[in-house]
């Protein structure tokens, strides 16, 4: 599967943090996401101005480690993300 240069998330997300999740209500299918809090912070990085790799350093930043070791996870993220229509295709 390709991965879109500068992910987005679709306009018709309703997303809120609710404790350390992420609650995410897709207006199109009517369906609910619970994300975790690091997969919360990437769909709220995809926002059609960061790649993958400023979105992996972003993350990294957060958890105080190497960007190198997000970038599969925020890959695997975004593909789960396009696959659930989350996130706008390639």
């Amino acid at each position: 599967m390709s991965l879109p240069d500068l992910p987005k998330a679709v306009d018709w997300l309703d997303v809120r943090e609710v404790g350390n999740e992420v609650v995410v209500h897709d207006r199109h299918t009517e369906k609910i996401h619970v994300l975790n809090a690091t997969a919360g912070r990437v769909l709220g990085t995809c926002d059609g101005g960061h790649s993958l790799d400023e979105i992996a350093l972003e993350i990294a930043r957060g958890v105080e480690v190497e960007p190198a070791r997000v970038r599969d996870d925020v890959e695997q993220i975004v593909a789960t993300f396009v696959q659930l229509g989350l996130i706008e295709p390639a």
